[in-house]
């Protein structure tokens, strides 16, 4: 409207009833010699509310108060941009917490800063709180996995796809694919990380498994191929204890062979050991351990002395199979797991025998 419409009218006519206790109170300011600023809507001739800003300030003529000079703002524009970022966020927060991917932003150091639903599952947290104190560097199985992340990203601003394996809150061990960003402000500071997170647990051990087949396939020809390219005895075993080895991830191993004239045991196959001792050794029945296994038929225990508890899951699982009765879990394993893998290896066999070299206790 135009400027003279106004004259001549009270400001109850254009401030809506609801909206008058904040005039009411900036005028006590006024009154009392202050300015105030205060948000408000008014109502136009034409009916329309219109969101406004007003800045007021007290006029006096010596001590006499004569009125109000104010100025209005029109918010409109800005209250509709401040809806629509509103809007905006809450879209980003709801698809932020349903997309079916872990999705995190930790701090230059590592802090965990924030998560989605997603992630605190995949991780295995009870809660998001519990998940915010922690440190990523902790998810890591091996520390130097963090540290390759880490330059890539310094360096290159991304990471994509990086496949590594987490401990998970429980202390169950994942894989999980990785993609994250480097962010920073227009100085080029850091300020945060943030990516995602998938777990391709289900997906690694379907591929070990076909590459475990692979190799026990291309083992079981080599030896086919030994058995019919040979007459040699000595030859064929020696080919099958290299396989056997190969394929159970032993260091050493040897094949004694009973000889019913003298019933004795004598070498005739051996892998691994540093010394040709061994070959020379003829044992009676009963006679050391060898002898005492051949009489007695003793439990057959397997030593899992590997570093990777996913890779003694494996051993112990094939060994079981083919006809192991004992599983040790090795001083390398507890060394590099802890006791947490006398505990994972009990649960996947819980009816298996457990023992532990306790040569850790030294």
């Amino acid at each position: 409207c135009e400027m003279g419409a106004l004259l001549g009218h009270h400001w109850h006519e254009v401030v809506p009833e609801d909206q008058r206790l904040q005039v009411e109170q900036a005028l006590e300011a006024f009154l009392r010699g202050e300015s105030a600023r205060y948000e408000l809507q008014i109502q136009r001739l034409d009916g329309k509310r219109v969101d406004v800003l007003a800045s007021g300030q007290p006029r006096f003529e010596g001590e006499t108060f004569t009125g109000v000079l104010t100025v209005l703002y029109d918010l409109s524009e800005l209250k509709q941009a401040r809806r629509l970022i509103r809007e905006s966020e809450q879209r980003y927060r709801d698809l932020f917490n349903r997309v079916p991917v872990g999705l995190y932003r930790t701090s230059a150091s590592g802090e965990v800063l924030d998560a989605n639903p997603a992630l605190v599952e995949l991780m295995g947290y009870p809660d998001l709180e519990t998940l915010l104190q922690d440190h990523i560097s902790s998810a890591y199985v091996n520390p130097k996995d963090r540290e390759i992340w880490l330059e890539r990203i310094l360096k290159e601003g991304t990471v994509r796809d990086f496949e590594v394996r987490y401990r998970r809150f429980d202390g169950e061990v994942i894989w999980v694919r990785e993609s994250a960003r480097a962010v920073r402000n227009d100085q080029g500071e850091l300020l945060y990380f943030e990516g995602s997170l998938e777990d391709i647990t289900q997906t690694k051990q379907a591929m070990q498994e076909i590459q475990r087949r692979v190799e026990r396939l291309r083992a079981l020809l080599i030896i086919d191929q030994a058995i019919s390219s040979s007459l040699d005895l000595r030859v064929t075993l020696q080919v099958l204890l290299e396989q056997v080895c190969s394929q159970l991830g032993m260091d050493a191993a040897d094949v004694l062979l009973l000889d019913p004239l003298t019933h004795e045991l004598e070498f005739i196959a051996g892998r691994g050991f540093r010394t040709p001792a061994l070959q020379l050794t003829r044992l009676r029945l009963g006679e050391g351990y060898g002898g005492q296994a051949a009489v007695e038929k003793k439990i057959l225990q397997v030593a899992l002395d590997v570093l990777e508890l996913e890779r003694a899951i494996e051993i112990g699982k094939e060994s079981l199979e083919g006809g192991a009765d004992w599983l040790e879990v090795g001083t390398p394993l507890i060394k590099s797991e802890g006791m947490n893998a006398i505990r994972m290896l009990k649960e996947v066999f819980p009816d298996v025998k457990i023992v532990a070299d306790m040569k850790t206790m030294d």
